[in-house]
């Protein structure tokens, strides 16, 4: 499948992400949404084009816009429940494999 014919979601990122994701606590990522630090992440989503999401059960095509899984603190899961299609729960990050669908 083309990558133009796969359904994305444009992620809701928030007015302060760009200075909430410069102050990230040490062992920690930024979530996509807002960019604080999220130290053990629940939820995922898959990031593709910078800004673009998709849903679990989709492979996408192009690896060069591939983001991976990107981290969702669970604020922005209650705040923005518009990604409860898109979410992954957990994440083995010893083996690399894509988290399980809440």
């Amino acid at each position: 499948m083309d990558q133009h014919q796969i359904n994305t979601f444009e992620l809701p990122h928030t007015a302060d992400y760009s200075k909430n994701s410069r102050h990230v606590a040490p062992n920690a990522s930024p979530c996509a949404v807002c960019g604080k630090s999220v130290l053990n992440p629940k939820y995922w989503v898959h990031v593709v084009w910078g800004t673009e999401i998709i849903l679990p059960d989709v492979e996408w095509p192009d690896p060069s816009s591939d983001l991976g899984c990107q981290p969702v603190g669970v604020a922005c899961v209650k705040n923005h429940p518009e990604l409860k299609p898109y979410l992954y729960h957990g994440w083995n990050k010893y083996y690399n494999e894509f988290p399980k669908k809440p």
